[in-house]
């Protein structure tokens, strides 16, 4: 995949075996003005990795060179925030598009990381398990930055090695053994998601919207034959070992009937599906602390047909009257193609 820029559009070529794709244009990123931080945090929380890399090296005299990368991924579709994201670290490259339809957004020159990355995230922390990771790739990208993994004797590259194994899925959260001191990060982790502790960090609103564009999902139940057509349902889902980063957003919003249910051995998952809470709390929540990309368009459409079913109800029914007609029009906004992205990852019309 390759970008070019042409009348203020990048256009997105697609790799060899996918020569016969028609090209992604979008507008030329922009940062919006009100971005907020925590959103970029709040989406790291959900899509991004910290990588170690160590390979064979003929420069180094104990043979190995050790490589450190920040990286976002996200799928095609969300390749406007990707490229704004990247415009708001103002560093780092963008990837191929694979197989898989995935984009990569990601830094691993030492300067960036030093001088961008890292302060970034240490004014602007992570709060899940994501922290762990993070915290161990410092302390692994401040080895390298020291040359302690260039000694003869490996000590330094081994500290590394052992860090390295626990990032990302490769962590073991019932072994207190790691020499990443899992157990005294993952208890660092805990205090800033957990109110009554005295490292607690605030939830910010925009965190929650950033987070829930990396892994939650906004629903609309269409099959128009359904007895439930119509209901609209917010959820994020998580690894089990992050129940407790779930419950603080459970927390923040106070209602009963947003709820964490376990969906299967490894995940659990934080949803509501109540028609008062969806329409008069959370729709509203995520107009006010603005999601960007794909889930902006979702949302600008369900924020209509919540309007469209209020408005359905007249000034005396409080249950709502499921004509044919109703159900045609609430079909055509969801299954609408006039909205699109801007450079800024909010949602323009298209007549």
């Amino acid at each position: 995949m390759r970008c070019f820029a042409t009348d203020n559009l990048i256009t997105v070529k697609y790799t060899k075996a996918r020569a016969q794709a028609e090209p992604i244009k979008l507008s030329e990123p922009k940062i919006p003005v009100h971005l907020s931080p925590w959103f970029v945090v709040g989406f790291c929380e959900a899509e991004a990795c910290f990588n170690i890399t160590i390979q064979k090296s003929e420069t180094t005299k104990n043979g190995f060179s050790v490589n450190h990368k920040f990286r976002l991924t996200s799928h095609k579709r969300d390749i406007v925030l990707l490229h704004m994201i990247k415009a708001y670290f103002n560093c780092g490259i963008m990837g191929k598009i694979d197989l898989k339809d995935c984009l990569e957004y990601s830094v691993s020159d030492q300067e960036s990381i030093s001088n961008i990355i890292i302060p970034f995230f240490n004014k602007y922390p992570l709060r899940g398990t994501k922290l762990l990771d993070y915290l161990d790739w410092v302390k692994s990208f401040e080895i390298v930055k020291n040359k302690e993994h260039l000694t003869s004797n490996e000590a330094g590259l081994n500290k590394i090695r052992k860090i390295k194994i626990s990032l990302n899925t490769g962590r073991d959260f019932n072994n207190d053994k790691l020499g990443s001191n899992n157990a005294h990060l993952l208890a660092l982790a805990h205090a800033r998601i957990s109110k009554n502790n005295p490292g607690y960090v605030n939830l910010d609103p925009n965190y929650i919207s950033g987070f829930l564009v990396g892994d939650g999902y906004f629903s609309l139940i269409s099959k128009i034959d359904s007895p439930s057509f119509g209901k609209i349902k917010v959820g994020l889902t998580q690894h089990i070992n992050n129940y407790l980063l779930l419950q603080s957003i459970k927390d923040y919003f106070n209602v009963e009937n947003f709820v964490i249910s376990k969906t299967n051995k490894n995940q659990t998952s934080l949803s509501c599906g109540s028609v008062y809470t969806v329409f008069h709390i959370l729709l509203p929540f995520f107009e006010k602390y603005p999601v960007y990309g794909i889930k902006a368009i979702t949302l600008r459409k369900l924020l209509k047909i919540k309007k469209l079913i209020i408005d359905s109800k007249g000034l005396h029914r409080k249950t709502t009257k499921w004509t044919p007609e109703l159900k045609l029009q609430i079909l055509s906004i969801w299954e609408s193609n006039k909205l699109r992205l801007k450079g800024d990852a909010t949602v323009d019309r298209v007549d």
